[in-house]
């Protein structure tokens, strides 16, 4: 069994979801359906966007759970099989990143010329972007920022999760989230339309 603990302190994991796991998913929020397919699309490191206008549905908890399973894909592969479970440690967790939306849209809006640097600084040594509450980084000039850092995403082959407040028609809305953005996402992943139990 692996300890998540130190694996989710890496990938910058708030303590409220650190430890969650598909092991540990249960159905009290109703989202466990969803594990079969996510694992797969884990295993593919598809995109995921889990969208719904009700709060602490599990959004969040789902979106850990899908990058702790692409993580694990990543690091078991076949070359590791005969590892030891133990000898896991280091490798790539710091790849895999936990960002709030909020915070990086408040960061964006002001970066200016040093909007490349902060791509940079997100993107760089990172495979996969968790970005929860996007949607909270704002509108006009924050929200382009955040499409521009989606596209980034996509041109530079990063696996992008992310939550949002949203239902799925409201994040596919061109009023919320350019076109194309939204057939960005659809090509690489799934975006997911949660409804609570």
């Amino acid at each position: 069994m692996i300890s998540w603990l130190p694996i989710h302190s890496q990938m910058n994991i708030p303590k409220t979801y650190k430890g969650r796991n598909f092991e540990a998913l249960d159905n009290r929020k109703g989202l466990k359906h969803l594990q079969p397919e996510l694992i797969e699309m884990a295993k593919a490191q598809k995109w995921a966007i889990f969208c719904s206008d009700l709060t602490g549905i599990g959004k969040t908890w789902l979106a850990v759970c899908f990058m702790s399973q692409s993580w694990l894909v990543d690091v078991w592969k076949p070359s590791y099989l005969e590892d030891t479970p133990g000898n896991y440690q280091n490798r790539n967790m710091d790849s895999y990143h936990f960002l709030s939306a909020w915070r990086l849209g408040n960061e964006l809006k002001v970066a200016g010329y040093k909007l490349n640097e902060i791509f940079d600084r997100v993107l760089i040594g990172h495979r996969c972007l968790l970005l929860d509450d996007l949607g909270r980084e704002g509108t006009g000039e924050a929200r382009l920022r955040m499409e521009q850092l989606i596209d980034e995403c996509y041109t530079r082959g990063k696996q992008l999760i992310a939550t949002t407040n949203f239902t799925a028609a409201e994040f596919r809305n061109p009023r919320n989230y350019d076109p194309a953005i939204i057939r960005r996402i659809k090509e690489k992943g799934k975006i997911y339309d949660l409804k609570g139990s």
